[in-house]
Order: structure tokens, then C-alpha cells, then sequence
């Protein structure tokens, strides 16, 4: 299938359909650690074959098949899923679901209830705001909070 949304570049949008299936075939907890291998090496989905040295795996489908390892299903079975008319519709429906926040900008989060855009910010700072509000949250409710949030002793009050 074809981008849906348009808001990225094709390999994006192919990854973009990977994860959507990732997430609504898997367990959670294997759906993030495929979405956020996917993450971790964001610069090599833009290419589209091997640059080879040092790195041959730093392209589109040598990140998706790294990271489908972590998974219970093959590279194969994701492409299946990702290039079938029911992600495609799942797509969709995530297309309309974000077009009702932010403007339609594609890169936001709600952290609950609260709106953490990147407005362009670079990703490590975003990250960090977005680790900030979910710290700040699971703060607020007294929740056990997750190890990542140790780091953000300066800017919370965890530990008072």
C-alpha cells in the first residue's frame, strides 16, 4: 500500500506502516521495543539500500529487520502486514485521529491531556520534554516511577 498521510518521505511512510502493525499484532511490551529500535536508528530510514562499510545495516529494511528480532513475528510477517489494505485502513483511521490534534501536525504527544509538541525542536530535546512530562505525571500520581526519571531529579521534585 501506498503512504496514506503524506506527512513524511516514503521510507517514513513504510515505516510508519511497520510500526501501526507492530503495534496492533504484538503484546505491548514487544510492540515498543520494535518501535523504539525503529527510533533509535530514525537517520537510517531514510535510506534506501545498504551504504555498505562499516554500517550495512543503516537503511530502511536493514532497521526493520533488526529490529523485528525483537519480536515474535518475522520481518516477513510485519511486511506482510505493513503492505496488506488493513494496515492501510489502520493508517487511515490514525491519519484522522491525528488530524483532530495539534493542527494535524504529525509530531505531538498527549501526556494526560497534555498536548507535548516538538514544534521543530531537535529530536533529543523532545525527547527530554517528553520524559519530563511523563515523569511529572507519574509524579503527580504517586505512581512507581520508571528508571528514566531518576535522571530528571533537577528538573522534578521526586525526591522530596
Amino acid at each position: 500500500g501506498s503512504c496514506v498521510n503524506r506527512e513524511h518521505g516514503g521510507n517514513d511512510c513504510v515505516a510508519d506502516r511497520y510500526q501501526m502493525c507492530a503495534s496492533r499484532m504484538l503484546p505491548s511490551s514487544e510492540a515498543w521495543r520494535f518501535i523504539s529500535c525503529n527510533f533509535e536508528y530514525q537517520e537510517c530510514l531514510t535510506a534506501s539500500t545498504s551504504p555498505g562499510g562499516a554500517y550495512p545495516n543503516c537503511y530502511l529494511d536493514g532497521v526493520l529487520k533488526g529490529c523485528s528480532q525483537y519480536t515474535s513475528l518475522t520481518f516477513e510477517e510485519l511486511g506482510s502486514c505493513a503492505s496488506n489494505s488493513t494496515s492501510q485502513e489502520w493508517m487511515k483511521l490514525s491519519g484522522a485521529a491525528t488530524s483532530k490534534v495539534a493542527g494535524g501536525h504529525p509530531l505531538w504527544a498527549l501526556v494526560d491531556g497534555t498536548l507535548v509538541p516538538d514544534s521543530g525542536l531537535f529530536m533529543e530535546t523532545w525527547a527530554n520534554n517528553m520524559l519530563t512530562a511523563i515523569c511529572t505525571s507519574a509524579h503527580k500520581q504517586g505512581l512507581k516511577l520508571p528508571q528514566a526519571c531518576e535522571s530528571q531529579d533537577s528538573v522534578l521534585p521526586i525526591h522530596e
